[in-house]
């Protein structure tokens, strides 16, 4: 689980300060009365406002605790990852075209594409295949790797952006020669957006892309 909103957490404060809030009471004013006796009321009183007495058990205090922690969790925003399965052959299309090495998300777009493809990579099982293609002016195959993890992390890291644009047509269509027919395959394309027409089309393509 992952929280969307963590700094919110300050707000679970409130929870010991409702706690405390039971256990002060107020001070009244002391009076000089002739006899206790005739005051039985007040004296109960007085004593249930003496200053932190010791907690008792209290249903609006117990309804009060519930409400904000409720409202905590609301304002952390805890989210569930999806968890979803990668398919048994997962072709990632880097984009590795001039546009990635724009600097208007730190420290470049292609770092973060690659933090993306680390992501899909982190979901690699013991028997899925992922193929690395970057998308450059001459698509080429970085690697193919079946359950490695590191091997993969490590072929993204070595990727650099080109001076070129980017061929996604001619990526597509080696894409397409690597898988076997009735494979479980899927692609992923990471861009910050390939202008130029993409003369494969997507119904002649044995896989879907993402």
């Amino acid at each position: 689980m992952t929280f969307l909103a963590p700094a919110a957490a300050f707000l679970a404060l409130t929870l010991p300060a409702i706690v405390a809030l039971y256990f002060l009471r107020i001070r009244r004013p002391t009076r000089i009365v002739p006899a206790l006796s005739l005051w039985p009321d007040q004296v109960r009183d007085r004593q249930a406002s003496v200053p932190w007495q010791r907690l008792r058990f209290s249903w609006l205090l117990l309804i009060q605790l519930l409400a904000a922690a409720v409202l905590v969790a609301a304002a952390v925003q805890p989210a569930l990852s999806a968890g979803t399965s990668l398919a048994r052959h997962s072709i990632v299309l880097l984009d590795v075209s001039a546009s990635m090495q724009a600097r208007d998300v730190q420290p470049t777009r292609l770092d973060e594409a690659k933090k993306e493809v680390g992501a899909i990579i982190d979901q690699l099982g013991p028997q899925d295949r992922v193929t690395l293609i970057a998308v450059g002016p001459a698509p080429r195959i970085i690697a193919s790797v079946v359950g490695d993890r590191e091997a993969l992390h490590r072929a993204v890291d070595g990727i650099g952006s080109s001076n070129g644009s980017a061929d996604l047509s001619a990526a597509l269509t080696l894409a397409a020669g690597l898988v076997r027919p009735g494979e479980d395959a899927r692609a992923y394309l990471f861009s910050d957006g390939i202008v130029g027409a993409v003369r494969t089309g997507a119904s002649s393509l044995p896989f879907p892309v993402e």
